[in-house]
């Protein structure tokens, strides 16, 4: 159930994560957290764990590689979200464990996606 699930959005631009959380919030998914560094982020996973993540490629502080790293160790089902198409054959193993979404999707394909890595689908 979407109510229930605590989802960490990692994204840098302010008016994409404006419009993710709305499009989260809209879609009935519980507690959202936005976080725009991979330092912020890597803090916040010491302390909670997310049902879902959604993730960028790049924040403001480099390469999410750690992140990625973590959440595939700690069986953190999550999305990449990322315009950077052929970042999927370069980055490390952590990020292709990660369902990837190009962006900009659409609100459907983004919750989709997300209900999807969830499922284990």
């Amino acid at each position: 159930m979407l109510t229930k699930l605590n989802v960490l959005v990692l994204e840098d631009e302010p008016l994409i994560a404006l419009d993710i959380e709305d499009t989260l919030e809209r879609a009935g998914f519980g507690r959202i957290t936005l976080l725009h560094t991979c330092r912020d982020a890597l803090h916040f996973l010491a302390q909670e764990r997310p049902d879902v993540a959604l993730i960028d490629v790049q924040l403001q502080d480099g390469v999410c590689n750690e992140v990625a790293e973590h959440l595939a160790a700690a069986n953190v089902p999550f999305v990449v979200y990322s315009g950077l198409e052929e970042a999927a054959e370069e980055l490390g193993e952590s990020f292709r464990r990660g369902r990837w979404l190009l962006k900009p999707a659409s609100a459907k394909d983004l919750v989709e996606a997300l209900e999807g890595s969830v499922a284990g689908a």
